[in-house]
């Protein structure tokens, strides 16, 4: 795919943004800002978006449903699935909570989880889901897997891809191993979740349990 001048400079400008905020909350603040800050700022985000699992866990039904009929469409809703959990459910708090206004926060947040590539995010991934969930997910593997779950769901991004852009058909096997991971990133989601005081109810609203 072709970038253009524009996009290529977007792009940067958003790579320095993560780098700042990190710079700012992981070296400079880290302490203060987690223990003080970021922590209301993640809680006042699902308090306030309560549905934000909704529709992908509905992604993830019809995932369930289709592996061995049409794994290719299970592949697609399982993919779209962890994107979301990934970015709106996991990303977009962590955003929000290093964004001190609330009208800004939304603002960068819309623009940043649109952006193409989420391993541009990874360090801050890794760094809360291990600070609030426990889980290191530089290193996290599904069981009987030899490979990081993260380097999985690149790998299933990849075959996604190939079926959007070059209508590419793919196997059963795939298609379980994309729900597979979307249901491991899900149940990280689940422990950030449940590490700030709520849960999630039968139909995937968040709630609070504390």
């Amino acid at each position: 795919m072709v970038i253009d001048d524009w996009e290529a400079e977007q792009n940067a400008a958003f790579d320095e943004f993560v780098e700042s905020l990190s710079k700012e909350l992981y070296a400079e603040h880290a302490e203060q800002a987690i223990d003080e800050f970021i922590k209301a700022r993640l809680r006042s985000f699902y308090a306030e978006n309560t549905t934000v699992a909704v529709d992908a866990t509905i992604f993830l039904r019809k995932a369930k449903e289709l592996i061995s009929t049409d794994p290719t469409a299970s592949l697609f809703y399982s993919s779209v699935a962890t994107e979301v959990f990934i970015k709106s459910v996991i990303l977009k708090p962590i955003i929000a909570g290093l964004v001190h206004s609330g009208a800004t926060a939304e603002l960068v947040t819309g623009l940043m989880v649109n952006q193409s590539g989420m391993d541009r995010f990874s360090d801050l991934l890794f760094t809360i889901s291990y600070e609030y969930a426990g889980i290191d997910l530089k290193i996290l593997k599904r069981r009987g897997s030899h490979k990081p779950l993260w380097q999985e769901r690149a790998e299933v991004q990849r075959i996604r891809n190939r079926i959007a852009h070059q209508a590419k058909e793919c196997s059963e096997v795939d298609a379980k191993l994309s729900f597979e991971i979307a249901l491991h990133i899900f149940w990280v989601a689940k422990e950030l979740v449940e590490g700030l005081g709520f849960g999630f109810d039968e139909e995937k609203n968040i709630v609070s349990i504390s």
